[in-house]
């Protein structure tokens, strides 16, 4: 939830470099296994994909979440999976071994090469 007034977006990303544990007015964002696999074997990636998220536009914000009175933001975990994220996708595709699937649901997923290739396999 958040206040964003012009440019100032109004639900912000917050790097936890600290590993404190969040209370519950903060949305958590976990990197599922091949991009957490990929940032754990290149570290300096982390700032470059919260520097990506921080990019999207406050528009998206306002599109994508709830407006209450007062002009008080609000995101869901589904709202916030409907963000454009089409830069830190973009840079994804060309990292190495990132692919783009969809679950049962149509919730686009990154998987790794290798791993496409073990689940057609299975």
């Amino acid at each position: 939830m958040g206040r964003g007034k012009g440019k100032k977006a109004p639900i912000r990303f917050i790097l936890n470099e600290s590993n404190a544990i969040a209370t519950n007015s903060f949305l958590m964002l976990y990197p599922k296994a091949p991009l957490a696999v990929h940032l754990h074997a290149h570290p300096e990636d982390l700032s470059r994909v919260w520097n990506f998220l921080r990019d999207i536009p406050v528009e998206e914000f306002r599109r994508r979440g709830r407006c209450y009175g007062g002009g008080l933001q609000k995101m869901e975990p589904r709202e916030l999976g409907t963000l454009d994220c089409s830069r830190l996708q973009e840079w994804l595709s060309h990292t190495s071994g990132f692919q783009y699937g969809e679950d049962e649901t149509g919730q686009l997923l990154l998987v790794m090469e290798k791993d496409r290739e073990a689940s057609e396999l299975s």
